[in-house]
């Protein structure tokens, strides 16, 4: 990434307007609220939506919808169905038709000028990429940022795999307001050692149908398959498109996932960029020099409201600026920490043959084993033993979590 998207934007701390818990309906009656923030002065201006699960009236929230307000958007942050101040219930499944609905009521209203896009990461990234499957026609722009495209593979599987820790989040979302108690008040080991998982969430003494439907859907069916961007979905996806990660992020291989897809169908992948940092989950939105101890350099940290205002200021304002001369393709080297950019895709990259070899003195079946992996074959070699215990399983996601932080247990 160019070192210029870290400049201090020189835009004053000037005056906004805000409309406060505006009702937006959706095809099925349902209404959605939203935080629309507007500057100050009258006119029509590209609109950024970002729909969230996490109620839109965090102070984060308040200090975005100001930011871009006060560099010449209508900025609406809305509440996702059943969540917040939004009626209806909530649905992971059906993002696609209310962002659809709401873009299309956003290009509609005195304060847009037709011009739509769109930001956020994580579940936020999501809604992303649902309603791009949609193709509303206002939405020109978009900033998918650790996004889980595929449910199947982000939420309640991995590889096949119950990731069980999930749970934590589906109980976070269970009601109308964020469930913090959830968190900290659980004894969340003795709750994922519990057998069979179809009565894990009573274990807790909530009954939730987000969890049952997943256990009702093991396997990779319809149910799935039709929650999954299909060819002809992505063939028609003709916007530009910032995917954005991190090399410690638990979503990365979603957001490569989603990056590869659309690359392989849409009519304009010169329009596809890709940005990969040395950042977890959260850093995605908020890059830190250092993570656990190692650090990265100055040049790790990037002013990410600033890199998004640079974005959406090219697509949808047309003012010409550093982003005609970005590279399609921005990844940062860990180890020699620094930006290395192509201008290809990530798929044209010149590809190397890298051989590595597992090796270890006979203790690598634990997180703190010995096992490595080395460029040269070893000449000696140590049979590794482990047991299998149900009732103390291996970690069901990586040792490093989406946050960057090690942890323990399933």
């Amino acid at each position: 990434m160019e070192s210029k998207v870290n400049d201090k934007s020189d835009k004053p701390d000037k005056p906004i307007r805000v409309l406060w818990d505006v009702k937006t309906p959706m095809r099925d009656g349902t209404l959605l609220s939203s935080e629309v923030y507007l500057p100050y002065e009258e006119g029509a201006f590209p609109a950024i939506l970002q729909r969230t699960p996490y109620g839109n009236e965090e102070i984060y929230c308040v200090n975005v919808g100001k930011f871009f307000a006060q560099h010449g958007y209508a900025f609406v942050f809305q509440d996702v169905r059943g969540r917040g101040d939004s009626d209806g219930i909530f649905d992971e499944y059906n993002e696609g038709n209310d962002g659809y609905d709401t873009i299309e009521w956003i290009a509609a209203q005195p304060w847009c000028n037709g011009n739509v896009g769109m930001r956020g990461g994580s579940y936020e990234g999501a809604v992303q990429w649902d309603a791009a499957r949609k193709n509303p026609p206002y939405l020109k722009a978009i900033i998918p940022q650790a996004l889980v495209p595929d449910l199947m593979e982000t939420i309640p599987f991995s590889n096949g795999i119950p990731r069980l820790e999930n749970l934590q989040w589906l109980f976070f979302v269970s009601g109308r307001s964020n469930q913090c108690n959830i968190l900290t008040a659980i004894d969340w080991d003795h709750i994922l050692f519990h057998l069979p998982l179809k009565t894990m969430d009573k274990k807790i003494g909530k009954t939730l149908s987000s969890w049952q439907k997943i256990l009702e859907h093991p396997n990779l069916d319809e149910f799935w398959k039709s929650n999954r961007a299909s060819k002809e979905e992505c063939s028609q996806m003709n916007i530009p498109m910032l995917f954005i990660s991190g090399w410690h992020d638990d979503s990365l291989r979603g957001t490569l996932w989603a990056y590869q897809k659309v690359l392989e169908n849409t009519p304009k992948p010169d329009q596809i960029y890709l940005l990969i940092g040395p950042w977890n989950h959260g850093g995605t939105g908020a890059p830190k020099q250092q993570l656990r101890g190692i650090d990265y350099g100055p040049q790790a940290v990037l002013n990410m409201r600033e890199v998004h205002l640079k974005w959406f200021d090219y697509w949808l304002k047309g003012i010409k600026n550093e982003v005609s001369e970005w590279k399609r393709t921005q990844l940062f080297l860990m180890g020699e920490n620094k930006w290395q950019n192509f201008d290809v895709a990530l798929p044209s990259i010149e590809k190397g043959k890298l051989e590595l070899y597992l090796n270890s003195d006979g203790n690598a079946q634990s997180s703190k084993g010995t096992g490595k992996l080395q460029r040269k074959a070893p000449t000696q070699e140590t049979k590794d033993i482990f047991t299998y215990d149900p009732h103390n399983p291996v970690p069901d996601y990586p040792v490093l979590n989406l946050y960057g932080e090690e942890v323990d247990g399933s």
